[in-house]
């Protein structure tokens, strides 16, 4: 199966982590080989969530925040591939965030790739980064297993969210407003 790409960039402020003022520390990259957990949650009532990803290697763990599109995205883009690898069926396992949910970066690319042989899925991730910035990257290998729980979990979690207008797709009270096509129209 060829190489799989999934790119969404993300349209909201960076977070960095201010020393001084107008001093950054950089976005720390990783590489983990498998990961013993990998997990997706949102913190906040519907409307005002944070989405994030988080990825636990032996002791180590990581979170990464991300937009709700992001993982969508990643949630249906794993279904699909995970359909041609026939995964199996799997038991649904807890992917709670761990504490303390404290993002090292924002997630501005993913790419996944499958190796059928290994029948693993290899998946890197770049940083969000103002223009000029050198961002961080991050890489790490799960099973399709996991991947296949990570992909139900993810979905239900974009769906505990406000539900969508069925007109125009967007959440259903437009920020208080009415929807857009409605062009300005009260139904």
């Amino acid at each position: 199966m060829p190489p799989t790409r999934v790119e969404v960039t993300a349209h909201s402020q960076i977070l960095g982590l201010a020393l001084r003022e107008n001093e950054t520390v950089p976005s720390r990259s990783f590489e983990f080989g498998r990961v013993t957990r990998i997990a997706a949650g949102a913190v906040g009532p519907p409307g005002e969530r944070s989405f994030f990803l988080q990825l636990r290697s032996g002791a180590e763990m990581i979170t990464l925040a991300m937009e709700k599109q992001q993982l969508l995205v990643l949630a249906q883009r794993l279904q699909q591939l995970l359909a041609a690898v026939a995964a199996g069926r799997v038991k649904t396992a807890e992917l709670a965030l761990e504490e303390p949910i404290e993002s090292a970066w924002r997630i501005g690319s993913m790419t996944l790739d499958y190796d059928d042989g290994e029948r693993v899925f290899d998946v890197r991730l770049v940083e969000l980064a103002a223009e000029g910035e050198e961002p961080a990257t991050g890489r790490f290998q799960a099973g399709p297993e996991q991947m296949q729980v990570l992909a139900q979990h993810a979905v239900r979690v974009v769906a505990a969210g406000r539900p969508p207008c069925p007109m125009c797709g967007g959440p259903i009270d437009h920020d208080g407003g009415v929807c857009p096509r409605l062009n300005g129209h009260h139904p």
